[in-house]
């Protein structure tokens, strides 16, 4: 076995196969470069690792999902993107997230600005929402991922200027706010993986993670005189944060919202647990991407929920070594690694940061230079010799402005709001 091959391509460090084998981190390491060869003791226990199959009965949906795009026109949005009649939605009595307005189907709610295009039109689904789309995405012929990637398609088409799509500007226009990936353990009469072993793992130590906080939940309610348990709730991660997964007895919780007894919710809708990982912004935004397969192949919502819950928690048992029942109930896929993006400098983010950090300094230094007739801020500007990406970036925002001031214009009159709506501006 050429072991550094294996562990790359199953995205493991070298601290895994310490953990797996119970080598010491020397030894993986001069193995690793082909120094020491792997005994068939170790060689059966990586390859044991690798290929163990989940016994759990998982399926994977989209749970939640909200999309930002900044437009006003809110109905073009409904009928290309969601690709439903505009008019099968109705106002709703109020807007909500900030937002002025709001029009809905249904559960699936459309928030949209009059004026405000940094907020522009937010989409809605919840989980209910999601369901009922799903019947409409049946009804168009098209699937969760040609849906989303319809939306990044229309980001590229809505922020083309001459002719040439721009990746900066559509990432600016379009972010997914909110992408929930829930993975269902079904009921299994020969039994289930206990979240209560998993929390109690946590109590014990046994658990890494990359995620920072972890908080347990559970709620009780009188029946019949006695205090009966809603199920239980593991929260790992930060509210705040990009990354958190609620991992839950959802069998509980939906004997408590049916007011039907477990045994009947098991029975009939086949629930035990389920397995939440909600992302945001930048992390759901590279997850959807590779769920539809931008620039490289799709891969199933699956693969992608079990590879992040893989690669943010490692569960091991009590000598140490990688937990038999937990990777039992998704097996030993490879693990999803998000990529740090490069920091996309705009014209907003970069005056934004003006206006937080050098707003008093440079009034302070504009005072100066009106005073003693020298700017110092001006020298400094005559000095900076500019290469071609800055030459790019001053053309690119000059043509923004000049075609943001077109627009504001245009808006102040019936015709060219008109023009704006006709080139699908509005």
């Amino acid at each position: 076995m050429e072991l550094a091959k294996v562990r790359k391509s199953f995205g493991l460090s070298q601290n895994d196969i310490v953990k797996i084998t119970g080598l010491s981190k020397s030894m993986v390491s001069m193995i690793d470069k082909g120094e020491r060869q792997l005994s068939t003791e170790k060689e059966e226990l990586i390859v044991n690792y690798l290929h163990r199959k989940p016994k759990a009965d998982i399926t994977a949906m989209v749970d939640y999902l909200v999309i930002r795009l900044k437009t006003l026109n809110y109905k073009k949005v409904i009928n290309e993107v969601l690709k439903i009649p505009d008019y099968h939605f109705e106002q709703g009595q109020s807007g909500g997230n900030g937002y002025p307005f709001r029009v809905e189907y249904g559960e699936i709610k459309v928030f949209y600005h009059n004026e405000n295009i940094d907020m522009g039109t937010r989409i809605e689904f919840k989980g209910g929402a999601c369901r009922l789309f799903e019947t409409f995405l049946e009804e168009q012929d098209r699937t969760w991922q040609d849906f989303l990637k319809d939306v990044i398609d229309y980001s590229y088409e809505a922020t083309k200027l001459n002719g040439v799509y721009d990746a900066i500007e559509a990432r600016n226009f379009l972010k997914f706010k909110r992408f929930d990936i829930a993975l269902d353990e079904r009921f299994n009469k020969k039994g289930n993986y206990r979240l209560m072993d998993l929390w109690e793992k946590v109590r014990n130590g046994q658990i890494e993670m990359k995620l920072k906080g972890f908080r347990p939940e559970e709620d009780f309610k009188m029946s019949d005189g006695f205090l009966k348990s809603l199920g239980i709730s593991l929260y790992f991660g930060s509210i705040q944060g990009f990354i958190r997964f609620n991992f839950y007895e959802k069998d509980r919780e939906q004997a408590f919202r049916r007011n039907i007894s477990v045994e009947d919710v098991q029975e009939i809708f086949g629930y035990k647990n389920r397995y939440e990982i909600r992302l945001k912004d930048d992390k759901a935004y590279q997850v959807i991407a590779d769920f539809v397969g931008w620039q490289k192949a799709p891969e199933t919502l699956y693969d992608l929920g079990v590879g992040i819950i893989m690669d943010y928690l490692q569960v091991f048992d009590e000598t140490g070594r990688p937990d038999r029942s937990w990777y039992e109930v998704f097996g030993q896929g490879k693990k999803y690694k998000f990529i740090t993006q490069p920091k996309i400098e705009s014209l907003e983010k970069r005056r934004a940061w003006f206006d937080r950090q050098l707003k008093r300094s440079l009034y302070i230094e504009e005072r100066i230079a009106r005073e003693t007739g020298r700017s110092y801020v001006g020298e400094l500007v005559s000095e900076y010799e500019p290469d071609d990406e800055d030459e790019k970036i001053i053309r690119r925002d000059v043509e923004r402005i000049k075609n943001r001031d077109f627009e504001h214009e245009a808006r102040s009159t019936p015709e060219g709001q008109e023009f704006l709506k006709a080139l699908g501006k509005q």
